[in-house]
């Protein structure tokens, strides 16, 4: 299978010649899968106040994301690891909100015909 640019998942901003498109679709599900269980761990880790497993899990999931061209999930995990570096607050509450990333993750996948594996 063959992507194109107006298949590319709208969180993604992967360059489609940089990469070998069928290792890439083959791949993306388990990487979607292990994205959702680390967002999973973030939210508990967060909610939970443990500020040091939240910044590990956030740098994790940012450096995957970015590998996979999931360039605003890698942001958005690098600015959360420097909020919880720098020892600002983080709201209560807001591992719920991870949540949505996982389903925007998933929904990537199925707006690609990819089933997303089973969890």
């Amino acid at each position: 299978m063959t992507m194109t640019d107006s298949q590319v998942p709208p969180t993604t901003s992967i360059p489609i010649e940089s990469c070998r498109t069928d290792d890439y679709l083959d791949l993306l599900p388990m990487f979607v899968a292990e994205a959702q269980r680390a967002l999973i761990e973030l939210g508990a880790a967060l909610d939970a106040g443990e500020i040091e497993e939240a910044r590990r899990i956030a740098h994790r999931i940012k450096g995957s994301a970015a590998t996979y061209g999931y360039v605003d999930l890698s942001a958005r995990m690098a600015a959360l690891e420097d909020r919880m570096r720098a020892g600002e607050s983080i709201p209560t509450g807001a591992g719920a909100k991870l949540g949505d990333w996982s389903v925007a993750l998933e929904k990537g996948l199925l707006e690609l015909g990819l089933a997303p594996l089973v969890r």
